[in-house]
């Protein structure tokens, strides 16, 4: 019976934490432990995560100084004991039969990694099933044939930490954490890490995570220009990494380096909500990449790039904020 690690990272989430935590004591499946990293937050998650500490046996509590949401994962994954381990962020929940579900699938076949495909968006009470790719897609298809299904076109790919299923043994004898200098996507770097450092990759179809995305309170809530320019600098490090790698087919690689290209592009639009001077920050660093540009393809994303030339970024910028209206 395999034994499951959930980490639950900790900060500034009372209002929430306590739906969280008892999504996971609540599962169906027992054979798991609870790891609640209190990340310095001040409010009252701490005396809540000893709270739950003292009534059941499988909550640990990490209580450490506030260093930011990677370092907390970090700190989890050191302890966790578990075959397995998954995120779970703290405002969010689970469906209390997740575990139970998916511990045949890993039983079958112990991979590196479990994606999973699907998730609800959860506003207001009510929860709307966001679909990321079609698992149909995946069966019987080479690692090749998986990438180019991720990174093609606006497809979208389980980067999120809180989606998968990761190997305990296979994460920490690779030294595959998360970079704490990341104030954002660290996640989605770690899972470029994790997806290509292994093809013993499976997938899973069963829609188990509620994210919350009514909490104001949210980092993505309110971005500044240090956290797109963590993002931003996340798509130009794999980008080189994976020009040089020879670990898939040349028509792979391109593909690949078209979506980190394509997707300096659509940050055009995201950084709108920054003031001066750090628009004109964030917006020098998506044009200093001369070697990504010249990966840029498609009708939309080279429209945009020739509009930036044309009336600048930040018109660029406002013009499709109106479009997206």
């Amino acid at each position: 019976m395999i034994k499951f690690s959930v980490i639950i990272p900790i900060y500034n989430v009372e209002s929430y934490i306590k739906k969280s935590i008892e999504s996971v004591l609540n599962q169906t499946y027992s054979n798991l432990e609870l790891i609640l990293v209190d990340d310095g937050s001040p409010d009252k998650c701490p005396e809540i995560c000893d709270e739950y500490k003292e009534k059941d046996s499988r909550v640990k509590v990490i209580h450490k100084k506030n260093g930011g949401l990677p370092g907390a994962r970090n700190s989890g994954i050191k302890i966790a004991t578990g075959e397995y381990f998954m995120h779970l962020d703290g405002d969010d929940f689970w469906d209390t039969d997740y575990l139970r579900q998916v511990a045949p699938i890993i039983e079958k076949s112990k991979k590196d990694i479990y994606m999973g495909n699907s998730r609800y968006d959860y506003i207001d009470g009510k929860a709307t099933k966001a679909v990321l790719f079609d698992l149909k897609n995946t069966k019987g298809k080479t690692y090749d044939k998986i990438l180019q299904l991720f990174f093609s076109g606006l497809n979208c790919m389980p980067a999120a930490a809180c989606h998968n299923i990761y190997s305990t043994s296979f994460i920490k004898n690779n030294n595959l954490y998360l970079d704490e200098t990341l104030t954002w996507s660290e996640d989605t770097d770690n899972f470029f890490q994790i997806l290509f450092a292994t093809r013993n990759i499976g997938f899973f179809d069963y829609t188990f995570y509620y994210y919350r995305k009514d909490n104001q309170g949210a980092m993505t809530k309110n971005p500044t220009a240090k956290h797109f320019l963590s993002n931003l600098s996340v798509s130009r490090k794999w980008f080189h990494k994976v020009k040089n790698m020879n670990i898939f087919s040349e028509e792979t690689k391109k593909i690949i380096l078209s979506r980190f290209a394509n997707g300096q592009m659509i940050s055009v639009k995201s950084i709108y909500c920054l003031q001066e001077p750090e628009f004109t920050q964030v917006c020098d660093y998506i044009f200093a990449d001369k070697e990504m540009i010249r990966y840029i393809n498609g009708l939309l994303f080279k429209s945009i790039f020739i509009l930036t030339r044309v009336i600048g970024c930040k018109k660029t910028s406002r013009l499709l904020n109106i479009m997206k209206r």
